[in-house]
């Protein structure tokens, strides 16, 4: 049976118990078969609310960056991730354990491994200028010829860290422990060092010009050839420590100590050692004289037992200074200011002290023989039992001078002042 609904938007064949829906979409078809436009106004499946075309919602926009988002501080155990997460642009990596990672060459400049385990980490060639390191774990880390100009490595660990010829001018090391750390020919311009540990390390021609080390523990470091001058060494530890050829020139080294140092062939022109302790340290052929620079100061520091042999000592105020048991042979001391020294027992065979000030000076059993003391101020001062063996004294002030039992064979005491008021003055 055919049945045809002139009415509706859709026509329903009943053939053999199947269905079949014609949809017709524009038109209707009255029963005379003339077509007219299309109704107006909603239809009636409009008007309930319905639609005959389901609505979908559109789709929600990718953030084409969520995918690259992750979370850096979640624990992993493969290098490589770390390795692709800074591949993409990352530079925080505070407190997170990157130990061994290979970042060699990389870029890291101004990246953040605030806390980071970076123990046996390998930065070699790396980039980390102003990047932050603070109390990071970087012993035995690898970073020779790294740049890290502007560095902060407050209170790092970078014991037996290797930075040879690194780039660190103007970083923060303070308080950084840097112990049988290598730091050969690294750069450490205005560099930040004050409190750090460098006890045992290897700076040999390291450049710390300008640089502040004050109180660092520096106990037998190795700083031979390196450039020092007017770095702040203030109250520094520095027992034992190679400064051999060291470039010292105007460097502060106030209240330091420097008991059994190495300084041979050290240029300290300018440098002060007020109430530094040198004791048993090695001057031997140091440049300390200040002919045209400031005047280099030695004043009040306690150099028993140095060896200041063939030394330049020039103009320098050596006043109140511990030389007991020293030896000075052959050193040039002209012009020097040794008034209040104690010199006794000290080997000054040979030295020229003309022009000298040693008023007041202790010099009992020193050993003088063939010194030129023309010219010198030794009113007051203590010369019992020296032997002046040789010596010239000529034109010297031996105003109240104490001369018991000095040995006066072969000294030329022509034109000495004030021969009378010498006491026990005996020539041979």
């Amino acid at each position: 049976m055919k049945t045809r609904l002139a009415s509706g938007r859709s026509a329903v064949h009943f053939r053999r118990g199947a269905i079949l829906v014609l949809v017709v979409s524009a038109f209707s078809f009255p029963l005379d078969g003339s077509a007219h436009a299309p109704a107006e106004g909603p239809t009636a499946l409009e008007q309930s609310g319905l639609s005959s075309h389901p609505q979908v919602a559109p789709p929600a926009p990718v953030d084409v960056h969520a995918r690259e988002q992750v979370d850096l501080h979640e624990e992993k155990t493969d290098p490589r991730q770390w390795i692709d997460i800074l591949l993409r642009g990352s530079r925080d990596f505070r407190g997170v354990d990157l130990n061994r990672i290979d970042l060699s060459g990389r870029d890291l400049t101004s990246a953040d491994f605030t806390g980071a385990n970076l123990r046996g980490a390998n930065f070699q060639a790396a980039n980390l200028a102003s990047a932050q390191l603070s109390q990071a774990d970087l012993r035995g880390a690898v970073l020779i010829n790294a740049e890290l100009t502007g560095v902060t490595m407050r209170k790092a660990n970078l014991v037996f860290a290797n930075l040879t010829g690194a780039g660190l001018n103007a970083a923060s090391l303070d308080q950084a422990d840097l112990r049988g750390a290598i730091l050969v020919g690294a750069g450490l311009v205005d560099a930040d060092l004050f409190s750090a540990i460098l006890s045992g390390a290897d700076m040999n021609r390291s450049n710390l010009k300008h640089a502040t080390l004050r109180a660092a523990q520096m106990k037998q470091v190795n700083l031979r050839s390196a450039v020092l001058d007017l770095a702040d060494l203030r109250d520094a530890q520095m027992e034992g420590a190679n400064l051999i050829e060291a470039d010292l020139r105007e460097a502060n080294l106030q209240g330091a100590n420097l008991a059994g140092a190495f300084l041979i062939e050290a240029d300290l022109r300018g440098t002060n050692f007020f109430g530094a302790n040198l004791v048993r340290a090695d001057l031997s052929g140091a440049t300390i004289s200040s002919r045209v620079e400031s005047i280099t100061t030695l004043r009040g520091t306690d150099m028993r037992g140095a060896r200041l042999v063939d030394t330049d000592l020039v103009r320098v105020d050596l006043s109140e200074i511990d030389l007991r048991g020293a030896n000075l042979s052959r050193s040039d001391l002209s012009r020097a200011n040794l008034s209040k020294a104690a010199l006794g027992g000290a080997d000054l065979r040979g030295v020229i002290l003309s022009g000298a000030d040693l008023r007041g000076a202790n010099l009992s059993g020193a050993n003088l023989q063939g010194a030129l003391l023309w010219k010198s101020d030794l009113s007051g001062a203590d010369l019992s039992g020296a032997d002046l063996t040789g010596a010239d004294m000529e034109g010297a002030n031996v105003e109240g001078t104490n001369l018991n039992g000095a040995n006066l064979n072969r000294t030329n005491i022509l034109g000495i002042k004030n021969r009378s008021q010498a006491k026990n003055i005996v020539t041979p």
